[in-house]
């Protein structure tokens, strides 16, 4: 039966090279059929839940009569989780399955675009990508505090109003580290600059009110959005050639709002 399946899911692949969208669906859909019968064990799963994902990311392709764009992104989408929960099974399929997910992934986000996030009044934007194009990629966080008091930890001395004190801090003074503990600390500010003082931080989330991101718009899309239902969606990395590989498949969903598991 297994040598039976692999000849199915090879046929179903050559088939899917010439495009032939009826006579590859049903070898797609007859593997699967058998491959449910062994669905209870681990590698079952795994085979059961790839094939669908194969199968699926090549349905996406075709858009059939009642069927929309979305109809092929759902499935898309469906495709991705499918493999990364067969991905999920162990070590063993991760290290073989996750390159193909991420794979999956790019190959979303260059064919269909992602979708960006809404709600009533604001667009929400979290994809780097598109927040470095933006140009606020290149900004950090930095912290301004002030204290009225720091002792050294070596002679006590108050290195604020006392400018006798020696010691370095980071320094070690006969075995021990010289430190400098803050008394009443408090907090000024936070800064945006392009020099933080944490190179980690960075802005991961614009929220832009509706009014000025749709700015560029004509009336009659705005009004084509609303009547139908449109979402708003990211062609960036296509129309700009860009490698979207950075974007895991976490962040993937997780920017456009929508449910991985």
């Amino acid at each position: 039966m297994r040598q039976e399946i692999v000849r199915i899911i090879a046929e179903a692949r050559n088939l899917a090279e010439k495009r032939s969208l009826v006579d590859t669906e049903a070898k797609y859909l007859a593997a699967i059929a058998e491959l449910e019968k062994s669905e209870d064990s681990v590698s079952g799963k795994a085979e059961l839940w790839t094939t669908r994902a194969e199968y699926l990311s090549f349905r996406s392709n075709f858009i059939t009569d009642g069927e929309t764009i979305e109809t092929s992104r759902e499935r898309k989408l469906d495709a991705i989780r499918l493999a990364w929960k067969a991905a999920k099974l162990g070590k063993e399929y991760e290290s073989m399955l996750m390159p193909k997910v991420n794979n999956l992934v790019k190959t979303t986000i260059l064919g269909l675009g992602c979708v960006i996030r809404e709600d009533d009044s604001h667009v929400h934007i979290e994809c780097p990508i598109k927040i470095r194009n933006m140009g606020a990629g290149q900004f950090g966080f930095s912290v301004a505090f002030f204290y009225e008091k720091a002792t050294c930890s070596i002679c006590g001395r108050d290195v604020v109003k006392d400018m006798d004190c020696p010691h370095i801090p980071g320094e070690e003074y006969d075995g021990e580290r010289c430190l400098i503990n803050p008394e009443n600390l408090h907090f000024d500010h936070v800064a945006m600059t392009k020099r933080p003082k944490d190179s980690n931080t960075g802005i991961t989330v614009l929220s832009i009110p509706k009014d000025e991101f749709y700015s560029d718009f004509t009336e009659e899309q705005i009004r084509k959005k609303k009547e139908f239902g449109l979402p708003l969606v990211c062609s960036l990395c296509k129309s700009e050639g860009i490698d979207p590989s950075e974007i895991s498949v976490d962040k993937f969903f997780q920017m456009q709002g929508i449910d991985l598991g």
